[in-house]
C-alpha cells in the first residue's frame, strides 16, 4: 500500500525518505507508520510477509533491514489519459456514519472488485467526514461499485459517483456560489453608491418579517402616533408607527416575527373575543382603533414600499455627504474615522476645575 501507485505519488513524506538511498526506507522509519505499528513492531516479520507475497512491486535488501520499490516498476507519468483512467476507477462513496472504521469501510468497498487505495476524507481537525474516496483496479470494478445499492452495513444508503462526476457535481456548485456571492456583492455596491433605489423590490420575496404588521382604522384626528405606539407597546415592542396627516388609517410595525398576530391573540383573550372573524379593537381616549393583520398581497405590498423609502433615504444621505466634501468622501468611504480608531475624540480634552 505505501508504496503502490497511488499512495507513493501523493505521500510527501515517504517520498522524501525514498530519495535520500536511492529509493530504500529503513525498516524504522517504516514501523513508524500508524497502520503498519498496530500490525506487528518486528523487522523480521514484514520480511517474511514480503518472501510469501505473489506480489513483486517490492524490493528488500540484502541485509534485510530496508525495502524499497521495484526500480522496474516506476511510478507512472502523470499523463492527461493517466489522470483520466485514475478518476474514472476512483469512486466517491458518502453517507458512512462519523464513527466508521478503515478496517469495515475497506470490506465494504472490496464487495465490488479489488482496492488499490482508500482514503477517509477527514476535517481539519482530524474527524471523519463520512466520505471516501475507493481506487479500485479496473474501471469496470468501479463502476461495479457506482451502480450498487447495498447499504453499509444495512442501513446506510451512500451517495456513488466516480471522480469525474464528482468534480463535475463540484464545480457546478461552486460556479452558483460564486454566481450568487457576486450578485449579493453587487447589490450590495449599488446601495452603497446610492444606486439601484428600489432592488429590493425586485426580490421574490420582499417580506422581512411575517406577520409584524398591523393595519390601523378609525383613527380620530387628535389621536398622535405617539399615543398609539405607547398603547400597542403594553402588547408586543413596536417598532414604528405610521399616519398620515388628515388620514384614519395607519400601520403599526413590530419587531418580532408574528408580533402583530401576538397583539390581536392577547387583546381578544383580554376582551373575550372567541369570534375569530369578530373585529379587533383598541381604546385609545375613549375612541375604539380598529385593528387588521396585514398579509398576503398588502403584507407584500406594505414592505416593497418600506425597501423603496429605507433606499431613497439612503440614497440622499449619501448625496449629501458627497455633496458637502466630494474628494474626502469617496476617498474615505469604507475607512473608519480617526476619531473612531483611538479611545478619545481626536480633539477631546479634559478639563480642570480651575477651567
Amino acid at each position: 500500500y505505501y508504496f503502490g501507485d497511488i499512495n507513493l505519488a501523493k505521500d510527501k513524506f515517504l517520498r522524501q525518505e525514498t530519495a535520500k538511498d536511492d529509493g530504500w526506507v529503513p525498516f524504522d522509519v517504516l514501523l513508524t507508520f500508524n497502520r503498519l505499528k498496530a500490525l506487528t513492531q518486528s523487522a523480521a516479520e514484514i520480511v517474511d510477509a514480503f518472501r510469501k507475497s505473489k506480489s513483486d512491486l517490492i524490493e528488500i535488501s540484502e541485509d534485510e533491514t530496508k525495502i524499497r520499490r521495484n526500480v522496474a516498476k516506476p511510478l507512472p507519468e502523470m499523463t492527461e489519459d493517466y489522470k483520466k483512467n485514475l478518476n474514472l476507477r476512483t469512486v466517491h462513496l458518502k453517507g458512512f456514519p462519523s464513527d466508521a472504521n478503515y478496517d469495515d469501510i475497506y470490506e465494504f468497498c472490496s464487495l465490488y472488485g479489488q482496492v488499490e487505495s482508500l482514503e477517509m476524507r477527514r476535517t481539519k481537525d482530524k474527524k471523519f467526514k463520512g466520505c471516501v474516496f475507493a481506487v479500485y483496479k479496473t474501471i469496470e470494478e468501479a463502476e461495479k461499485a457506482v451502480a450498487g445499492d447495498s447499504k453499509y452495513k444495512d442501513e446506510n444508503a451512500l451517495l456513488r459517483e466516480n471522480k469525474v462526476r464528482y468534480f463535475e457535481r463540484k464545480n457546478e456548485y461552486l460556479a452558483n456560489r460564486n454566481k450568487r456571492r457576486k450578485a449579493k456583492k453587487g447589490d450590495k455596491q449599488e446601495n452603497e453608491d446610492g444606486d439601484g433605489v428600489g432592488d429590493d423590490v425586485e426580490k421574490s420575496n420582499p417580506v422581512l418579517t411575517e406577520k409584524a404588521v398591523l393595519k390601523l382604522k378609525n383613527i380620530p384626528p387628535n389621536v398622535g402616533f405617539e399615543v398609539i405606539k405607547s398603547k400597542l407597546n403594553e402588547f408586543e415592542k413596536v417598532m414604528f408607527v405610521d399616519v398620515e396627516k388628515a388620514s384614519t388609517e395607519g400601520f403599526a410595525r413590530f419587531g418580532n416575527e408574528n408580533g402583530a398576530e401576538n397583539v390581536i391573540k392577547k387583546i381578544r383573550e383580554k376582551n373575550n373575543i372567541t369570534d375569530e372573524e369578530g373585529l379587533c379593537t383598541i381604546d385609545i381616549n375613549g375612541k375604539e382603533i380598529t385593528l387588521e393583520l396585514v398579509t398576503g398581497e398588502e403584507e407584500i405590498a406594505y414592505w416593497k414600499k418600506f425597501a423603496m423609502v429605507r433606499n431613497e433615504r439612503n440614497q440622499k444621505k449619501n448625496h449629501k455627504r458627497s455633496k458637502k466634501n466630494p474628494k474626502a468622501y469617496f476617498q474615505n468611504k469604507g475607512k473608519k474615522r480617526a476619531a473612531e480608531e483611538s479611545e478619545e475624540p481626536a480633539n477631546k480634552q479634559l478639563k480642570t476645575e480651575n477651567e
